[in-house]
């Protein structure tokens, strides 16, 4: 009687502390993808884009502090920057979560929205996840598509926008290739896409 009363005491913890993550995990998912936040993702894409560009041939992402990395109120994280690649410019995306795991609907699609606002180029960009779950995306582009991209007026977003843009950042973000990599050294060169949308 005693082990049975032992087993049961273990399953109903085991049973409270997976619904206590699975709501926790609900929670952060609905604060992530409320109307505020995107709003809030997209108003820090601007002078994320400039912290990228002024800081081109300087030193790689140094951390939280960064010009270059944005920390949202929901704990999203989102990092720009760019280089000279063979005679070419590569622009980078991460997105994470400040907690550490970053479920894939979440960086897929936050991935797609920022892709989406900076102009890059969707059907060459090469996409893909660490065992960190940083959701990683690269897009390696001509000098002219890279003015072009820098030069480009950013997209007004309204709150009556957002619920079809997650709609569709969804959509693209399920319908394409995510390269799964093994170590941080595997990251791909951006030579082609593995983006399949439209």
């Amino acid at each position: 009687m005693f082990v049975i009363g032992v087993v049961a005491f273990v399953a109903g913890a085991v049973a409270v502390r997976w619904l206590w993550w699975w709501l926790a995990g609900v929670q952060a998912a609905r604060a992530i993808f409320a109307t505020a936040h995107v709003v809030e993702v997209r108003a820090a894409l601007a002078p994320l884009r400039r912290a990228a560009l002024d800081a081109i041939d300087g030193e790689p992402l140094s951390g939280p502090s960064d010009a270059r990395v944005f920390v949202s109120t929901a704990g999203l994280v989102v990092t720009y920057s760019m280089r000279p690649h063979a005679g070419a410019f590569l622009h980078h995306v991460g997105v994470s979560h400040a907690r550490g795991y970053t479920p894939h609907h979440i960086g897929a699609t936050f991935v797609a929205l920022v892709i989406e606002d900076l102009g890059l180029p969707i059907g060459r960009t090469n996409l893909a996840v660490f065992p960190s779950t940083i959701h990683h995306a690269q897009a390696l582009l001509d000098r002219p598509e890279h003015l072009a991209v820098v030069s480009m007026p950013l997209p007004t977003i309204h709150a009556s926008d957002v619920p079809a843009r997650i709609r569709r950042a969804i959509e693209v973000g399920s319908q394409v290739t995510w390269k799964r990599l093994v170590a941080a050294g595997d990251a791909p060169e951006a030579t082609g896409g593995t983006w399949s949308a439209p």
